[in-house]
């Protein structure tokens, strides 16, 4: 399984095969890593997981589990590029929305 194509994105990482697999091992030391792996994406509760992050999780420095967060765990969260934009502001204000029992509606 060949993770990262174009270099290495994840310090202490590179692209070759050990590190491959050594990303792999990793990622299953942790819900979220193993979640990622079983199912290539994120379901409700890790989108939640991953956007109440920087309000909680950056806070607490706990896991889904209430353990400390594990090295690529915490680089996932709060550096890595693709989670980073997930937690964007405008994305916050509507977690934050519904958080304060505000219902939202669309109109057709």
């Amino acid at each position: 399984m060949d993770i990262i194509s174009h270099g290495s994105l994840i310090p202490n990482y590179n692209s070759t095969d050990h590190d491959n697999q050594k990303i792999i091992e990793d990622l299953n030391t942790f819900e979220l890593g193993k979640f990622l792996l079983k199912n290539a994406g994120l379901n409700v509760f890790w989108t939640s997981y991953i956007l109440l992050h920087p309000d909680i999780g950056r806070i607490s420095r706990k896991s889904s589990t209430g353990q400390p967060l594990e090295k690529l765990e915490a680089w996932l969260l709060d550096s890595c590029p693709i989670f980073l934009a997930t937690q964007e502001p405008s994305i916050c204000l509507i977690v934050n929305l519904i958080h304060c029992n505000i219902t939202l509606q669309s109109s057709h």
